[in-house]
């Protein structure tokens, strides 16, 4: 598992090593990031990850996902990682649009048990960005 973002002047680490045991009890949103400067409109850049979820995660359907965004949620994108037991890795290019803001947040999510919107299963065992 790499340690970088392309894209970002050489790249640096968005989540490292986010664990259930750094994370627990915390559901949904279980990492937030600032990029201190930012990532730029009209840019391309690539974001990778490498994530899995532990067996209670897996029964009720959760997965993670990355967002990329700007601050008052103007503009997003989402990178969506497959519910697995093993680690599985996603990539993904995105241009940030020209007349966006300079986009500086990114949090890392497990999504709602069974597609609900209960937020009391925080079941995730590791992400990594990089």
């Amino acid at each position: 598992m790499g340690d970088t973002v392309s894209g970002v002047n050489g790249g640096i680490n968005l989540v490292k090593g986010t664990s259930l045991d750094e994370k627990a009890g915390r559901a949904y949103l279980f990492a937030s990031y600032t990029i201190p400067e930012g990532l730029q409109p009209g840019k391309t850049y690539t974001l990778s990850a490498w994530g899995k979820v532990d067996q209670d995660s897996l029964n009720h359907q959760q997965h993670v996902f990355i967002d990329p965004y700007v601050e008052d949620w103007s503009w997003a994108t989402q990178i969506d990682i497959q519910a697995s037991l093993d680690w599985k890795y996603v990539k993904s290019t995105f241009t940030i649009p020209s007349t966006a803001k300079v986009a500086h947040e990114v949090g890392v999510y497990l999504s709602h048990p069974d597609g609900g919107s209960n937020q009391n299963n925080d079941d995730s065992k590791s992400v990594w960005v990089g």
